[in-house]
């Protein structure tokens, strides 16, 4: 796990938009200015994702990821480590110039707070003084392999997805994403075994509460993964993986019928993951040995998954859309 918490860090120092920034104050909350930025905006923030939930921020970073890591990291902020602190700021800076900001010059979205004024400008300039102190703090985090520092380092990994989505620097998500992946990689087996019953997907505990754990962590991960591995580079899918090694062989038959759309998309991305974690081991030259084990038998229980939800679809309401295309994409893959 420290070889791919350095990794993640370099891709971070290597960030052009980092490395030409002013060097920053050693100060926690920096300028009066921006600590009253912090008191006065974060509140606000909260309150808006926690309104909306999914809305035009679910559609923005990957269906609920923000809201859903906003409302178990931005409660506790108080109480995270100081890289986790930073990051946080970092990502609701990006969000209000995302959201409540106009363009340049309209004077929408400028903030004057006692002590000093944030335009657009200042808030890109903040954004990114926040991102490099919570870098700066995430180093004494790469040579520890204990539970907290990989925990403190995939929560800022998850923010700076977000960040970098906001700022449309997809590039740069997706390398953040990949590098995170890759410090799950490295978790013990067992630390995905809440994977095994298909409601592990189910968050443990509410938002906003006192606990995020390693398995929110790796929920966030596995719904961020799903879409990634759509694209050209070809994510590899960690999460998926260690859930689809307990699944290999459920065709569907225990599936009961959905009482509700949590109940239609928690089925429905469970298959969309298996589908992606037996497809990926197949398009690799060495097929993974915990997934390959039974191909012809594997490939027919997806497959009667596949009709026997289609069958369930109907009885679900409200009727789903992104989450059918989804599965409709994970239907074409077998």
């Amino acid at each position: 796990s420290e070889l791919a918490k350095s990794e993640f860090l370099l891709a971070c120092r290597w960030n052009e938009a980092l490395r030409f920034m002013r060097p920053i104050a050693p100060d926690i909350d920096g300028t009066e200015a921006e600590r009253r930025f912090f008191h006065r905006v974060l509140p606000i923030i909260t309150a808006e994702i926690a309104a909306v939930h999914v809305g035009a921020v679910g559609d923005i970073v990957g269906g609920r990821i923000f809201s859903a890591f906003w409302s178990r990291a931005a409660p506790q902020i108080g109480r995270q480590d100081e890289a986790v602190k930073h990051a946080v700021v970092a990502l609701g800076t990006a969000y209000f110039m995302h959201f409540r900001c106009g363009p340049e010059g309209s004077g929408q979205g400028e903030l004057t707070l006692e002590g000093g004024e944030f335009t657009r400008e200042g808030l890109d300039v903040f954004t990114i003084q926040q991102y490099n102190k919570s870098i700066s703090k995430l180093q004494r985090h790469v040579g520890s392999s204990s539970a907290e520092s990989v925990r403190v380092t995939l929560i800022c990994c998850l923010a700076f997805i977000c960040l970098e989505t906001l700022r449309a620097n997809h590039g740069a998500a997706v390398t953040h994403l990949a590098n995170g992946l890759r410090i799950l990689e490295t978790l013990p087996p067992a630390t995905f075994a809440f994977l095994a019953d298909r409601s592990g997907w189910r968050s443990a505990s509410p938002a906003g509460g006192a606990s995020f754990d390693i398995a929110d962590i790796i929920r966030l991960f596995g719904r961020l993964e799903v879409g990634a591995c759509f694209l050209p580079n070809g994510i590899r899918p960690v999460v998926a993986s260690r859930g689809y090694h307990h699944r290999r062989f459920d065709d569907g038959t225990n599936e009961p019928a959905f009482s509700n759309a949590a109940d239609a998309r928690r089925a429905l991305g469970a298959f969309q993951r298996d589908t992606m974690a037996w497809t990926y081991s197949l398009s690799q030259p060495t097929p993974d040995p915990s997934i390959y084990t039974s191909p012809t038998r594997q490939l027919a229980c997806l497959r009667t998954r596949s009709a026997r939800l289609d069958a369930l679809l109907p009885t679900c309401s409200p009727p789903l859309r992104l989450d059918l295309l989804y599965f409709r994409c994970a239907q074409l893959l077998l």
